[in-house]
């Protein structure tokens, strides 16, 4: 069988927001992964399907009574290792939880990347990446701590092979140092939180993240970096963040506008019956532009036809929102 070293992570969204999202993530040996994102309750279920055959596989420490939530999982053909990450409510708070599965079948214990007794998260998403100069493999992750105040938090773990060798968690804007603008005070609506995108980028990650009362996004490229010659322990390093203007894009209702970077540019959208987008293109927002959904053509269409547009055109076809 061909062996295929190859990772995707697939939306498929229903066309109304809120509809369950299924998460893919094809290994070698034609091994595909999927676990529902939206899910919360007991038992964290993979689904392995190999050609025809359909096996079931529970993630470690998710069988007692806490609840396990917010699913996301990603395949590493390098270290080839399945890795899953999730939220945990539990006895010990909430918490954010990382599991690796190697391509032999074993497991390595869960690891704790955040925790907090009052915490509350969202949005949570997450890249692997690799140090050029060792064999270390990187995950970052991303998310927000919902509050009085929304707060988007970063996290980077770093493995040898099997073993840890340090996890960190600071907060975006501290990475970027980039001040607020007074002229941050928008109506942004009923949205959770702001939108939020990550992406690999050589051996770290470029980030776009929002903020409360504004559309305008910060982007700031971050680094993973050795601390000290003979030290094993990696910190996260940022680089001279950006804000860009007002996108005046707001989400109509409680879900967040959605996110994503593809070829250099940073895509906002609301993923709802009326499909509303805007392209950062030379550091200035496109107008508000509208797609239609409908029975046969769902917003999980709209998304990965907008994302193959950008990516070849930078921008998407389309009419300007007459809002």
């Amino acid at each position: 069988m061909k062996r295929l070293w190859l990772a995707i992570v697939l939306l498929l969204a229903a066309g109304t927001a809120g509809a369950a999202q299924v998460e893919t993530a094809l290994a070698e040996d034609n091994l595909m992964w999927s676990i529902d994102s939206a899910w919360a309750g007991r038992s964290l279920i993979l689904t392995l399907s190999i050609d025809d055959d359909v096996q079931y596989v529970m993630v470690p420490t998710t069988s007692d009574e806490a609840i396990d939530a917010q699913p996301r999982i990603a395949w590493d053909a390098t270290s080839r290792t399945l890795f899953v990450l999730w939220r945990r409510e539990g006895a010990n708070g909430d918490e954010i939880r990382l599991a690796r599965r190697y391509a032999s079948g074993r497991w390595a214990p869960p690891i704790v990347v955040a925790d907090g007794a009052n915490a509350k998260r969202a949005g949570m998403q997450f890249v692997v990446t690799h140090a050029k100069e060792e064999p270390t493999t990187l995950v970052h992750v991303a998310w927000w701590t919902l509050g009085e105040k929304p707060v988007a938090e970063y996290a980077l773990a770093a493995f040898n092979g099997a073993e840890l060798l340090s996890t960190s968690v600071d907060r975006l804007e501290d990475l970027a140092a980039v001040l607020a603008s007074a002229a941050d005070d928008e109506d942004t609506g009923k949205a959770a939180h702001p939108p939020l995108a990550m992406v690999r980028s050589g051996e770290g990650v470029d980030v776009a993240f929002g903020a409360p009362r504004t559309t305008a996004i910060t982007r700031v490229q971050v680094d993973p970096r050795k601390i000290g010659p003979n030290a094993r322990i990696w910190r996260p390093s940022g680089k001279s963040g950006r804000r860009t203007p007002g996108a005046q894009l707001v989400s109509a209702t409680s879900t967040p506008v959605q996110s994503f970077i593809v070829g250099g540019n940073v895509v906002l959208y609301t993923p709802e019956s009326r499909f509303r987008y805007v392209i950062l293109e030379d550091a200035r927002w496109t107008p508000v532009r509208m797609l239609a959904t409908d029975a046969k053509v769902t917003s999980d269409d709209l998304v990965r036809e907008l994302r193959r547009s950008v990516a070849e055109q930078g921008a998407a076809p389309s009419t300007p929102d007459s809002k």
